[in-house]
């Protein structure tokens, strides 16, 4: 009896250094798997704010352009307002294209004419 556990110990022994190896395997991939869905949260979590700031700014660079350059035409309006959301932008280290600060521009002035256009219309009612 005592011959043959002399034989299987050093198997049994190396039986349980592999399955420890590959558990430790395991653990290490599944905490790098963890690791990565927690930075992919924290990012989707970190581009909304940074998309809701962006379209902040949209909206105060076009009420800036609207209220300080009253008597210049749109196209001077539209590159002032441009300039100030792309200044305040690199400010804060926000990196989008100029089309989408152009874009997010244009939709802060829609909505300004929508909610004008709906103020008007309630006066006059």
């Amino acid at each position: 009896m005592e011959q043959i556990w002399n034989d299987v110990s050093p198997m049994l022994s190396q039986l349980v250094v592999e399955i420890i190896k590959i558990l430790t395997v395991v653990v290490l991939s599944g905490l790098g798997l963890l690791s990565f869905k927690i930075k992919s949260a924290i990012d989707s979590v970190k581009d909304k704010n940074q998309r809701e700031m962006f379209h902040k700014i949209a909206n105060e660079a076009f009420s800036y352009a609207e209220a300080t350059f009253k008597s210049e035409t749109s196209r001077n309006k539209m590159t002032q307002a441009f300039m100030y959301a792309s200044s305040k932008l690199g400010d804060i280290g926000i990196k989008v294209s100029d089309k989408e600060i152009t874009a997010a521009i244009e939709k802060a002035c829609l909505d300004y004419n929508a909610k004008k256009k709906v103020v008007v219309e309630d006066k006059a009612s």
